[in-house]
């Protein structure tokens, strides 16, 4: 009996993807040899943390890379950063600002339920622009003395002002840009492209598009600003005159904060060699190729079984095709999903198009056999539910 079993939880088919409710993506061979490599050694933190961070500038073609424990926690550190820079009494004061420059400006159309890591911070939001984002009038206007960062977003609502030219006028004020980007990076060549445009901070996911551990995120910046994160993140328990590390690679003198807010959030050498396992593999195949595969065998049976209508299209975002099954109204599709979810096998797939009356099934954690087990579950439940096929228009 294995610890699964013995704790009495039962493993389900994954059709969502790279979500942190479903533990993440099936990790390589590589990955896990580094990982548990990295567990019979210990090193000093800030030292490996700074070669992981020049390690990926030169595998990626941009500043660096810092790992982090997940996007969510890239966006909290690059915030604290442009609250209290490497100010050791502001690191030690967060999250209560007591200083004028705390607001975060973001675009309304762009604010999310992910603003929660920004404000953990002591940061105050400021929501501009309406259904269509804010005009550079209104972007400009918005960049005072007590801004100290501007947050953008990328999602499926069109600004009217283009990300190269907020950049452009947020560099103009001297106000640093960080991009919320953890379901936009993967691509690398749109990741160097923020940088090219003047982006100061970009917060990615470790265990999405590069299929990293799942508790692995990046936050992409220059050396200076990582050495300033990382004295917002790293166990600070030792005396000024024998701590070397960060400062002999720091422009400026640096005071010892005590142990900052980011120091919740903390990364384990685990995460680290494997995120940078994950970049070396992400480099040599970007493809998914078994998880594609099982995909062409859950629509090949599906659309043979005539059973219901079956559609396949582009995920934008993670770069994959995926498969939305046409199921109903909302009522009948949560039916379909509860009636997978506690069947056997287990089969969990995504709900974002209930209200238009689908399941979706993402490719990126499937395995070998998965995709018909996915397919003949689907038939038997339409079957069972009297499900009649209804052909897309």
């Amino acid at each position: 009996m294995n610890l699964a079993e013995r704790l009495g939880v039962t493993p389900v088919i994954n059709g969502v993807g790279p979500v942190t409710r479903l533990g993440g993506l099936n990790l390589s061979e590589e990955i896990e040899t580094e990982i548990k490599n990295s567990s019979h050694l210990s090193y000093r933190m800030d030292e490996l943390h700074l070669a992981a961070f020049d390690y990926i500038a030169k595998a990626l073609n941009v500043p660096g890379g810092l790992v982090t424990c997940g996007a969510a926690a890239a966006l909290t550190m690059a915030t604290s950063v442009c609250i209290a820079g490497s100010d050791a009494k502001r690191i030690n004061s967060l999250p209560h600002v007591t200083w004028p420059k705390r607001n975060v400006v973001i675009q309304r159309i762009q604010s999310d339920p992910y603003d929660h890591p920004i404000i953990a911070t002591g940061a105050v939001l400021r929501l501009i622009g309406g259904d269509h984002g804010a005009s550079l009038v209104e972007i400009e206007s918005s960049l005072d003395d007590t801004v100290c960062a501007f947050i953008y977003r990328q999602n499926d609502f069109k600004t009217e002002v283009e990300l190269s030219e907020i950049i452009k006028l947020c560099r103009a004020k001297g106000v640093p840009v960080i991009i919320d980007a953890a379901v936009t990076v993967p691509p690398i060549e749109r990741l160097q492209n923020y940088f090219k445009m003047g982006a100061t901070f970009v917060a990615a996911s470790g265990g999405k598009g590069f299929r990293g551990p799942q508790t692995a995120g990046l936050l992409f910046c220059s050396k200076q600003n990582a050495i300033a994160a990382l004295l917002h993140h790293l166990d600070m328990d030792e005396r000024i005159t024998t701590w070397p590390s960060l400062q002999g690679q720091s422009n400026a003198p640096l005071g010892l904060p005590a142990n900052g807010i980011v120091r919740a959030m903390k990364v384990g050498r685990e995460q680290i060699f494997g995120m940078v396992a994950a970049i070396d593999q992400y480099l040599i195949n970007a493809e998914y190729n078994l998880g594609n595969e099982e995909l062409n065998m859950c629509e090949k049976i599906v659309q043979e079984s005539d059973a219901i209508d079956v559609v396949r299209y582009r995920n934008e975002y993670l770069l994959v095709d995926q498969l939305k099954f046409r199921i109903g109204a909302p009522q009948i599709v949560d039916e379909v999903y509860l009636e997978l979810h506690h069947g056997t096998p287990r089969v969990i797939l995504g709900q974002e198009l209930t209200s238009l009356g689908f399941l979706t099934l993402n490719p990126m954690a499937l395995q070998s056999g998965q995709g018909e087990k996915i397919a003949r579950r689907i038939i038997e439940i339409s079957q069972k539910l009297g499900i009649k096929k209804e052909k897309l228009k």
